[in-house]
């Protein structure tokens, strides 16, 4: 997996972030393998993730900002 964090995430300012938006903003190396967010960092603003796994706490902290966590 490449890991990416929340803390990461909320840092776009957008509100939607799947591969190709972390890809174009360096938090991963290649949209071709399997992506993995942990709950490391806050997130305030509603945000819909699209990855491979998330953490248990990385689920909960998008889900009680308002957004989404949808797995591929």
């Amino acid at each position: 997996f490449q890991i990416v964090n929340l803390r990461d995430i909320a840092k776009l300012e957008v509100n939607t972030v799947d591969a190709s938006v972390m890809f174009d903003n360096g938090l991963i190396r290649s949209t071709l393998k399997p992506i993995k967010v942990l709950g490391d960092g806050q997130l305030d603003t509603v945000i819909d993730v699209t990855a491979s796994a998330f953490s248990a706490s990385a689920k909960d902290k998008i889900k009680k900002a308002g957004g989404s966590a949808i797995v591929l």
